[in-house]
């Protein structure tokens, strides 16, 4: 799809802030370590191989095989829906190194997809994730850090059985300024870019937006904290879809979003986290597209023993979306996954979660009645350890949506088995 690059305002271009970031890091990437640092909210992990990425640096290969008895999420038919199996095969490298108050740390991977029966999805996708988590002095602080992540189709979400691989980039820089006690100052700044192969297939839309956000932290002694902030989001999507009509052409939005969030550390096998959020998105031109509303989550994780693990998670979005008769999608989620390690080398690992979608109608275009999905999501797993470098992953899942439009309806099964090793 054609690219039109000049009508992306200034402002987005990520390549300075970019580049900046890359030379900072690359430093710190030479520079030696002057003690071992461990920090888990910093650290990105697949859940797979946690065991042997603790090091300061590490290289992780894999493969994965899986089969998806309903690939392109079709409604059950009498002539039977495509099953497919997929292979995956991947590196990683991972640099994480502190330097005085500094700390640099990489993780880049590339992965090949292979598919069995539809070859021409085939892709290799390119990964990364950068960081540099600065201290100017022990009350100032901050990141700035850059990513990028490649995914293949999600077929429940696009029309028709294309190859629609999605990027998405993340620049960001972040600030904290310990004021007096434990009231901090926050500032933040962030560009982001989501470009896909079939963008007027699906109905999330591709953007490219700049945001700004301040905010006051006070954090408590226990370990606990409250954060207020104030964002500002200023954008370009790619197309809209008004009045049944699809606009290929860019159209401006801005967004204004006021957050509260907060974590509280009850006890110390428990600790519940929470977030609201009120969006109020405008367009430049299509007014009628215009939408705002409330969303938020809230997270219990509970520690009964040492070896088991309980999160129950509650959450609601209001996120942007393009159909003939709907401009944005409100999704509501319950879900609980308990997490039991059952041998030093072995832990069983389940979620349940049940989702409702509900896509409200523009004034211009409404149909009756709006469009409603209820989708359940049922996961199985188990991983085991056999030695402090090599893991294994074995897991099954359902998914099952219901719609009052019949053709968004669809039932799936899928089996995963993962090795992956580390050296």
């Amino acid at each position: 799809m054609e690219r039109v690059s000049k009508s992306i305002p200034r402002p987005l271009r990520p390549q300075p802030l970019f580049l900046a970031a890359t030379c900072l890091l690359l430093a710190g990437a030479l520079a030696q370590p002057v003690a071992a640092q461990t920090d888990p909210t910093a650290a990105p992990s697949d859940g797979l191989s946690t065991t042997f990425l603790d090091d300061a640096r590490k290289i992780v290969v894999g493969a994965s095989v899986s089969g998806d008895s309903n690939f392109f999420r079709l409604p059950d038919v009498p002539a039977g829906t495509p099953s497919e199996t997929i292979s995956t095969a991947y590196a990683r490298l991972r640099i994480d190194k502190p330097y005085a108050q500094q700390r640099f740390f990489v993780e880049a991977a590339v992965t090949a997809y292979r598919y069995q029966r539809f070859s021409y999805l085939d892709f290799d996708g390119f990964d990364y994730r950068a960081a540099w988590y600065w201290h100017l002095t022990p009350r100032l602080s901050g990141t700035l850090s850059a990513d990028r992540t490649q995914t293949p189709t999600q077929f429940q979400d696009t029309i028709g059985i294309r190859s629609n691989v999605t990027t998405t980039e993340t620049y960001a820089f972040t600030l904290d300024g310990q004021l007096f006690g434990g009231w901090h100052a926050l500032l933040g700044a962030a560009q982001s870019i989501r470009t896909s192969e079939q963008s007027l297939l699906q109905g999330i839309p591709d953007y490219r937006e700049s945001s700004g956000e301040a905010g006051i932290r006070y954090a408590f002694a226990s370990g606990s904290d409250v954060i207020a902030v104030q964002r500002r989001v200023d954008g370009t999507q790619d197309s809209q879809v008004v009045n049944n009509v699809v606009v290929v052409n860019t159209e401006n939005y801005s967004e204004d979003q006021s957050e509260l969030r907060g974590t509280w550390n009850a006890s110390a096998s428990s600790v519940l986290t929470g977030r609201v959020t009120y969006y109020d998105r405008r367009y430049d031109v299509f007014t009628q597209n215009n939408f705002s509303g409330t969303g938020g989550s809230l997270g219990y994780t509970w520690i009964p023993t040492g070896k088991l693990r309980v999160l129950l998670a509650a959450t609601r979005s209001i996120s942007p979306w393009q159909s003939l008769f709907a401009n944005y999608r409100v999704s509501n989620e319950l879900s609980i996954s308990p997490t039991w390690q059952v041998a030093p080398r072995t832990t069983v690992y389940m979620s349940v979660g049940r989702r409702y979608d509900d896509f409200p109608q523009q004034s211009l275009a409404a149909v009756s009645p709006e469009r409603s999905d209820a989708t359940t999501n049922a996961i199985l797993g188990v991983n085991w350890f056999p030695t402090r470098t090599l893991a294994v992953n074995l897991g099954v899942e359902y998914h099952e949506r219901t719609s009052n439009e019949l053709l968004m309806e669809y039932a799936t099964n899928i089996a995963r088995l993962s090795i992956s090793l580390g050296f």
